[in-house]
């Protein structure tokens, strides 16, 4: 799976910390989670774009 964001500080917005991402596989209720300290935007501004699962 590629992950891509932007930072949040280009916003101008207020940056408070994610503690990690989760991923939900189709046609399933089971997530992924992935543990990082991440910055983020406090409010709905788009920061991530997630590509599609691969197969190693």
């Amino acid at each position: 799976m590629e992950v891509l964001f932007t930072s949040a500080g280009v916003y101008g917005c207020t940056v408070v910390t994610a503690y990690g991402l989760r991923a939900y596989l189709p046609g399933t209720g089971d997530g992924i989670f992935a543990a990082a300290a991440i910055p983020v935007c406090e409010r709905n501004v788009s920061l991530f774009s997630v590509g599609p699962f691969r197969t190693p």
